[in-house]
């Protein structure tokens, strides 16, 4: 158990807007999400605003901030990091970080009885996928990584069963058809939980922490050379 007592968890990394307060005085949790593609920098700071009047807490009554540090869509990542980063330096409080592969397993692993492996697969809009392997307590078995589909069962322990988890599982089935791993895939995860991760924090859930709130990419940024033509200035 950590010494803090109300934590404010943030997710802006994939395809969602999330905030949560957690009490842990009261025991008492107040979050808010909506899904979006785009649009989190107009509607987080206001979704924070939301939840912390629903709790009752002044801005000085928080003892941290938590958020998710990737890997996910750049620009989204991008607007939760520096808005948890901005009330952390406002507020002279600690700041942590999260993987969004971490607090979904978190999340599957508090609803449900996990007897083997856990995989979590998120979307990169490319031919790829973040993929991570945890096991039965939430705990990772492999470094998270962006791999093709056909490279994942690789990471697999074949004695074990395993569940397949996050926004990315149908595309995943469909890039491979027949000889997808078995395995149970379970939807429902597509989004991390910012009351996992405002728990995770106060609980002091060993291992899953980051200190270093530096984002997670996984891979490198796609660019293209411009189609239009290029002035060249000689002297």
């Amino acid at each position: 158990m950590s010494s803090f007592r109300t934590v404010l968890a943030l997710d802006t990394a994939m395809s969602g807007c999330s905030v949560c307060v957690y009490n842990s005085d009261k025991d008492e949790l107040v979050s808010k999400s909506k899904s979006m593609v785009r649009g989190q920098a107009e509607h987080l700071v206001p979704l924070v605003e939301e939840v912390m009047l629903d709790v009752g807490l002044d801005y000085q009554e928080l003892d941290a901030v938590i958020t998710t540090v990737g890997p996910g869509a750049f620009t989204g990542l991008r607007i939760g990091l520096s808005t948890a980063r901005s009330l952390a330096l406002a507020l002279s409080i600690p700041i942590y970080g999260i993987t969004t592969l971490q607090v979904l397993a978190l999340e599957y692993v508090q609803r449900c009885d996990l007897k083997g492996q856990l995989v979590v697969l998120i979307e990169t809009k490319r031919d790829d996928f973040y993929v991570q392997v945890f096991d039965k307590s939430g705990r990772p078995l492999k470094e998270a990584s962006a791999l093709l589909a056909e490279d994942i069962a690789g990471l697999l322990i074949d004695t074990e069963p395993v569940v397949f988890i996050g926004d990315a599982i149908g595309r995943f089935q469909d890039v491979l058809g027949e000889v997808a791993p078995e395995g149970i895939y379970e939807e429902g995860y597509d989004l991390p939980s910012s009351s996992v991760m405002s728990q995770a924090l106060v609980k002091g859930v060993s291992g899953v922490i980051l200190e270093n709130t530096e984002p997670v990419y996984l891979r490198d940024a796609d660019v293209s050379k411009s189609k239009k033509i290029q002035r060249v200035l000689v002297k």
